[in-house]
């Protein structure tokens, strides 16, 4: 998938902080944009984390490819824009004009497709940490969901919940679905 012809290559490998996971505390975990599959699968700050890597492409992929880079990519069928989406992460950017933080909701806007401009890079991501969560993936890679308490109150001030739905065909992750305690 040769999606760009770029006349110019930076390797970013040696940037500072960017190849770290980091709890903040007891709720958020930062992964930098150049932890591998690979380590996320190895960590233990966020088992959903964990079980959704394991589904990324084969070994090659989960060695090289990266967190910031799969964000970026928001490729329809890939597992972590899909856990991005449902726990409503932050993605942390930096382009010439600063930096900036985007939620996962407002980062996707289409297959392939973000709302980073064409100078901007993921630098992290700040993903929430559920009490419960639960991820499903077919054998044959066909689709992704993932499903999680989240922090916000629905109207009626009860607990709520978050889930996305991915799949290899035209589209990227589906927006949340909230639900009250009930799952309605």
């Amino acid at each position: 998938m040769r999606l760009g012809r770029p006349t110019i290559l930076v390797d970013i490998n040696r940037g500072p902080g960017l190849d770290t996971i980091e709890k903040l505390n007891d709720t958020t975990v930062r992964v930098g944009a150049l932890v591998r599959h690979s380590m996320l699968i190895e960590q233990t700050h966020l088992p959903l984390l964990s079980e959704a890597a394991k589904w990324i492409g084969h070994s090659a992929i989960r060695t090289r490819g990266t967190t910031g880079g799969s964000i970026a990519h928001a490729d329809p069928s890939a597992e972590l824009p899909v856990v991005a989406t449902a726990l409503g992460a932050l993605v942390h950017v930096h382009g010439p004009g600063g930096t900036r933080t985007v939620v996962a909701d407002d980062l996707f806007v289409g297959p392939l497709e973000t709302s980073l401009d064409e100078n901007e890079i993921v630098t992290a991501v700040d993903f929430p940490v559920p009490e419960r969560s639960g991820f499903a993936a077919s054998p044959v890679g066909t689709a992704t969901s993932v499903s999680s308490p989240s922090p916000w109150r629905s109207s009626e001030g009860s607990p709520g919940s978050r889930s996305a739905v991915s799949a290899p065909y035209p589209s990227g992750p589906s927006p949340p679905k909230r639900s009250s305690r009930t799952g309605r």
